[in-house]
């Protein structure tokens, strides 16, 4: 039997999954990444440990069903976006560590040129902040030592990796992942030469755009083991937004993982809407125009409960946290705002998060409730300026942090629309294997992946109205605090 390879590499994580014609995965192996923080707002990580644990994790998944590389029929790789890495075209190494896309070393630089925003959003569809692939290729080239700019390469993770495997065959990229790089004009379909000229980077670093969904090239025998076609590359966000389903005019998906992004397509029309939302590319076929997606995010939501867990010592695993919560009637008046990697373009990146209403009285039970709170306020939020711009009565959702049942419940209840969480959590390596499987035939059109989808729970709005505007009203108390002191 032949088996689709998807590799996803997260923010803290890289997870291979061997998934078989019927759509079933078979065969799944994960392994953490060291995130590194040299600086305050620097967030890194070594290009080269992505590549080894990549690769361990191929080896282990196909050992779990005693299968061989030969048994690959084709590869997929989703990445989270706008994570930059540059190195040199000829020793393949490093020119720095990675700069991860919630990264704010670069925020200054954002601040300073805001009066070049409109002409931004008008070409990308996105807003001039640090989290663009722009500026951290920008910082590297300023403060990596390098002799000679044209030996440089600069990739997203998708594209390092592609060049890995290849063995330096094929430098590439995709249009979800060109999309989130501020240098990518989402109306022309090409990198644009205004924007390279302002953010002073060279076109010769920048890889060739394809669509989501045509053979880039193989993997190198030396290197992978065997000759096997790389069939689909897609960011994260969009590819679980394809692999949920959602390629109607309207029809939304949250993503829960690091960061949670709520994304809505709006098919083949782009649209322009206000702050916070962006727009972007959701999926381009070979041979075919884009279809593009509105997107908004909340940077802080798996990240706070690490937080709690690996940096405060309030939890021990992330499973913990649901049944603290449960475990008291209420926050008693705690209240917590989520914004420990900054509050995004529309709050600020020197935004920081915060407990309020804290007493004598708060214990562990009360803190924990009122952090997956304040991350459905946050989501709450976001989600009332994407529906201003249309209605949205379902939502579909995925992501590690999904399982957290009470979060879900909190998130039904406050954004009063049912939501259908996915059976398969990880849907962003689903939807590169699905669009690696539609490259290779096994299956026909997105129409075949809609049906693949399923959903393993429902969650629909059971809060009073009263209780509801009450909470509402305090979180815009607390939030409002937290913006005046960080401002």
């Amino acid at each position: 039997m032949k088996y689709i390879l998807s590799i996803d590499v997260g923010t803290s994580n890289v997870r291979v999954m061997l998934i078989n014609s019927l759509g079933e995965m078979v065969a799944i192996s994960q392994k953490n990444l060291v995130t590194l923080h040299p600086y305050h707002g620097h967030t890194e990580m070594n290009p080269e440990k992505i590549i080894s644990c990549t690769m361990d994790c191929v080896e282990n998944a196909l050992m779990k069903i005693s299968a061989t590389k030969q048994d690959i029929l084709g590869i997929g790789i989703s990445n989270a976006r706008e994570t930059t890495i540059l190195w040199d075209k000829t020793t393949g190494k490093p020119l720095w560590n990675a700069i991860l896309w919630n990264d704010v070393r670069s925020k200054d630089f954002c601040t300073k040129h805001q009066d070049k925003e409109e002409m931004i959003r008008k070409k990308t569809g996105l807003f001039l902040t640090s989290y663009g692939s722009a500026t951290k290729i920008r910082w590297i080239l300023n403060h990596g030592n390098i002799e000679k700019v044209e030996n440089c390469l600069f990739g997203n993770i998708n594209t390092y990796l592609l060049w890995k495997l290849t063995e330096g065959e094929v430098f590439a990229t995709d249009a979800t992942n060109a999309a989130r790089t501020l240098l990518y004009n989402i109306n022309t379909g090409e990198w644009d030469e205004e924007l390279l000229n302002f953010f002073e980077i060279p076109t010769s670093i920048l890889p060739k755009v394809k669509s989501n969904c045509e053979v880039y090239g193989y993997t190198s025998t030396q290197f992978f083991g065997a000759k096997i076609p790389i069939c689909s590359m897609i960011g994260d966000a969009q590819s679980a937004l394809f692999a949920a389903g959602c390629h109607e005019e309207g029809e939304a998906h949250l993503s829960l993982g690091t960061g949670g992004f709520l994304l809505k397509s709006t098919g083949k029309t782009r649209s322009y809407p206000k702050s916070p939302l962006a727009t972007t590319i959701a999926l381009q076929m070979k041979d075919g125009s884009p279809s593009y997606c509105e997107e908004g995010s909340v940077l802080s939501i798996g990240s706070v409960v690490e937080w709690l867990k690996t940096h405060m010592g309030i939890i021990r695993s992330a499973k913990e946290i649901e049944g603290l919560a449960y475990s008291v009637p209420d926050s008693f008046g705690v209240y917590f705002v989520p914004t420990i990697h900054g509050g995004g373009k529309k709050d600020g990146e020197n935004m920081r998060g915060s407990f309020l209403g804290l007493s004598s009285s708060s214990n562990i039970g009360h803190i924990c409730r009122a952090v997956l709170e304040g991350i459905s306020f946050m989501l709450f939020d976001l989600f009332q300026s994407m529906k201003k711009e249309s209605e949205t009565k379902k939502l579909k959702c995925s992501g590690g942090v999904s399982e957290n049942i009470f979060l879900m419940q909190m998130i039904a209840n406050l954004l009063n629309v049912e939501i259908a969480r996915s059976s398969n959590i990880e849907l962003s390596a689903y939807g590169a294997a699905y669009l690696t499987g539609i490259c290779l035939g096994v299956w026909k059109d997105k129409k075949e992946i809609t049906s693949l989808f399923s959903c393993d729970r429902e969650f629909t709005p059971s809060i009073s109205k009263e209780d509801k505007d009450k909470m509402l009203a305090n979180w815009k108390k607390a939030f409002s605090s937290t913006r005046s002191f960080s401002d």
